[in-house]
């Protein structure tokens, strides 16, 4: 709705990282992927820019972070968050929560 302050934060993931993942699960679960990798990253990727247009295009602030930056090193992105969001933020419970075991599926070969 107008009149509203919104701030919208997106996180951005290798997105070969988030379809094997979902390969995994389908496949625990016996299902199978219904569309080729090809054409679900590209419909995600397609997903993504379009949100981050539509609030470049109403004026909506907008942070894009990066996965693999909150795994390696959570701090700077915690503080930066909290900078965007207007402080206030407990910043080290944020750094404290987050799990490198669940990055499971990784591009970089586990790195």
């Amino acid at each position: 709705p107008q009149g509203e302050n919104y701030r919208v934060i997106l996180m951005k993931r290798d997105l070969q990282e988030v379809l094997s993942s979902q390969a995994k699960m389908l496949s625990r679960l016996g299902k199978a992927v219904s569309a080729g990798d090809h054409d679900l990253s590209s419909i995600l990727q397609t997903h993504f820019d379009a949100v981050l247009k539509a609030c470049e295009r109403h004026g909506i602030p907008v942070a894009v972070i990066d996965f693999g930056d909150v795994i390696r090193d959570p701090r700077p992105v915690a503080d930066r968050l909290s900078q965007f969001l207007g402080s206030g933020l407990n910043t080290e419970r944020m750094v404290n929560v987050v799990d490198q075991t669940l990055h499971r599926e990784r591009s970089d070969g586990g790195r």
